[in-house]
């Protein structure tokens, strides 16, 4: 699912998830990944675990990754 994140200090502080806003509480990262298995100068991607918390006080637990190529982010997995 796409997403928009704000980094600070080029860590995520804040992003967005089913139209909600989420503060970033930990955020664990980033692990480099690459498309290219033979080659580990190309990384293309970056994921980061986190933990936030929407504006409803709810806590979301997820893998973010972003497209370091294109600059997009997207929301990969969520955590129990």
């Amino acid at each position: 699912m796409p997403t928009s994140v704000v980094l600070e200090n080029g860590r995520p502080r804040t992003f967005f998830f089913r139209n909600q806003r989420c503060v970033v509480e930990q955020a664990y990262g980033p692990w480099l990944k690459g498309g290219e298995w033979w080659n580990e100068t190309i990384w293309g991607q970056e994921q980061w675990d986190l933990i936030g918390q929407a504006q409803d006080n709810t806590r979301l637990f997820c893998c973010v990754g972003r497209d370091l190529i294109e600059d997009q982010w997207q929301v990969v997995a969520l955590y129990d």
